[in-house]
């Protein structure tokens, strides 16, 4: 019984061995580009560094900020639309720009291209949905934090199909801790002022809540057994 009791508690161990969150930060200031609706994939989420491909040639991973791991290797996906002045949080609602390349980097951050300096000007967005079809196992995604250069930023979810809901505001909130759902969409929105740059995001993996609960339920086991004796 003993070693049924041992196996139990290894084998929760190994599900929490990305207890201490593994974080990757997506650095939206990448040299001088301009991109179309364009797609972050990042994969070999097992390994360190990971491997990340952009489709449209915005955004690098910050080399200090990559130890991006999960329990099974995998991958994770993020396509970004841009909405011009007029979009609306609240109902996800919005127009897109008439540019055949609506982003622009030109190496502080990132903007909508087109007037205002290709930066963001008040009440334009961008969205990004998130694939987790490639995701591993026993752990989640959270969204922990961004950065972007003005104070109007906000974040917003689409909660449920035209339906917004503001989830963080400011330049730079840390410890936001925002499960992320496969599927999920999320809006970048500067609400007022002048034109600004939208810099970084940052995710991180955390063990999923049934994994801690069976290392909980492993180490309880040991204990009743020690008592017994």
């Amino acid at each position: 019984m003993k070693a049924k009791y041992l196996s139990a508690i290894f084998a929760a161990l190994a599900l929490s061995s990305t207890s201490v969150p593994a974080a990757l930060t997506i650095l939206f200031s990448n040299g001088s580009n301009t991109a179309n609706n364009f797609v972050h994939t990042v994969s070999d989420l097992g390994a360190d560094p990971v491997t990340f491909g952009t489709s449209g040639g915005i955004g690098a991973i910050d080399a200090t900020n990559d130890s991006f791991a999960v329990a099974t290797a995998g991958t994770i996906q993020l396509t970004y639309s841009a909405f011009t002045t007029g979009f609306n949080p609240n109902t996800f609602t919005g127009t897109a720009p008439s540019n055949s390349a609506p982003f622009r980097s030109n190496g502080t951050g990132l903007g909508i291209n087109g007037g205002g300096g290709n930066q963001f000007n008040a009440t334009e967005a961008f969205t990004f949905t998130v694939s987790l079809s490639g995701f591993g196992s026993g752990v989640e995604l959270q969204l922990t934090e961004y950065e972007a250069a003005s104070t109007p930023f906000q974040l917003w979810q689409e909660t449920s199909p035209g339906v917004g809901t503001l989830l963080a505001s400011g330049s730079n909130p840390t410890g936001l801790g925002l499960t992320v759902e496969d599927g999920g969409v999320f809006a970048v929105y500067l609400e007022s002022g002048g034109a600004s740059r939208f810099t970084s995001l940052t995710f991180e993996t955390i063990p999923e809540p049934s994994g801690l609960a069976f290392l909980g339920l492993g180490l309880a086991a040991l204990g009743a057994r020690r008592r017994r004796r």
